[in-house]
């Protein structure tokens, strides 16, 4: 499950498909503890401050269908 940044992607690579990554964190600090546990990404890995927000990592794939051929 490879992944690569927009700048790696061969200008001739034939797209199929895009995962994305969303990590969302609260505003207000919450009463409760809340999980230090290590987050792995990508090829990332967000260890969260004990700052009592509360994360939510989402991700998802987007499957691109019907891509139209590029003319050169």
């Amino acid at each position: 499950d490879a992944w690569s940044s927009a700048a790696t992607v061969p200008g001739d690579a034939d797209l199929r498909a895009l995962r994305l990554w969303v990590l969302a964190e609260s505003d207000e600090p919450d009463g409760r503890p809340v999980s230090t546990t290590p987050l792995r990404y990508a090829n990332r890995e967000f260890t969260p401050p004990d700052d009592r927000r509360r994360r939510v990592l989402a991700t998802t794939t987007v499957w691109l269908r019907n891509v139209a051929e590029q003319a050169p």
